[in-house]
């Protein structure tokens, strides 16, 4: 799946952080149903009703993890290629890249990282990808991972990531962290 060059940095992954979404779940689910059974008030009907909701969501989480139903969203040599479940890849052509930016809001906020792209002439993004945009040429690709765990991308890959644009030239990255 990869392309030549081997080269390949994820940039999300639903399914990495499943089982420990499903745990929490589960252990909430757990925690409310006791509470419905052990408390004596008005609280046990509010505690039944969410432990039968946090029920309801374990079967949607677990049905992701099935095989055949794979989420993935990835940058390789040919471009940035999203995958999801049997279909085949939907691929934004590395040549339409123009510049990659980390953007930091400030205040304890997510920093992501965003790809802006050309759109000359006619061109349409395929329909996942166009799914991430959050302006027309503009992408947010990942959430990047900070010291408490959030995000989808670590420090590691998005360093990765900048050197591969760099050396081969596809697009170009921003030398400021802006805010957003």
């Amino acid at each position: 799946m990869t392309a030549p060059g081997g080269f390949r940095v994820v940039l999300q992954n639903p399914k990495r952080d499943a089982p420990i979404t499903l745990a929490v779940l589960g252990f909430l689910c757990v925690l409310c149903i006791w509470g419905a059974v052990a408390v004596d008030n008005v609280w046990r009907y509010v505690l039944a009703v969410l432990g039968v909701l946090l029920v309801a969501l374990i079967p949607l989480l677990v049905v992701q993890l099935l095989p055949g139903r794979e989420f993935l969203t990835y940058i390789d040599a040919r471009g940035l290629v999203v995958t999801s479940g049997k279909r085949p890849e939907e691929i934004l052509p590395a040549e339409r890249f123009r510049q990659f930016e980390v953007v930091d809001p400030g205040g304890g906020g997510p920093v992501t990282l965003k790809l802006s792209y050309s759109k000359d002439g006619d061109y349409e993004p395929p329909k996942q990808i166009r799914g991430m945009e959050e302006s027309p040429g503009r992408l947010l690709l990942a959430m990047i991972k900070d010291g408490e765990g959030g995000g989808s991308l670590s420090l590691e890959d998005l360093w990765r990531l900048r050197r591969f644009v760099e050396e081969t030239g596809v697009g170009t990255w921003s030398e400021q962290t802006r805010p957003h």
